[in-house]
């Protein structure tokens, strides 16, 4: 959870913050995997909405006072912070990449020789 939580986690890095739900424990990865498989698949989402809703969930004891009150939600918008809050940088050039790595390749190389002769 603490790797989803610092964004290390390519999936949920791109879909932060994210809320614990569910959680169980296997003896092996492998069950532990076969299960999350399951849980993807459109019968397991429909298994986690039908407990969530029931609020049969393992993790929602632990989750007290984090649900949402419909009736005093009002009207929301969403700001799309990459159209506001992005600027685009073009990638730079083969040529002007090339051109670097040549360059550092000859102080890499000055360096070596200084070391090597002294």
């Amino acid at each position: 959870m603490e790797e989803h939580r610092k964004g290390e986690v390519s999936w949920t890095s791109k879909n932060l913050p994210i809320l614990l739900v569910h959680c169980e424990q296997f003896q092996t990865r492998e069950e532990a995997v076969k299960r999350e498989d399951y849980l993807k698949t459109g019968r397991g989402r429909e298994w986690i909405k039908v407990k969530y809703d029931k609020r049969e969930l393992n993790n929602m004891g632990r989750q007290a006072g984090a649900w949402i009150d419909e009736s005093k939600t009002v009207k929301g918008y969403e700001i799309s912070f990459t159209r506001y809050f992005y600027n685009y940088v073009p990638p730079r050039s083969i040529e002007e990449i090339t051109a670097e790595i040549f360059a550092l390749e000859k102080e890499t190389d000055g360096i070596l020789n200084q070391i090597v002769n002294n």
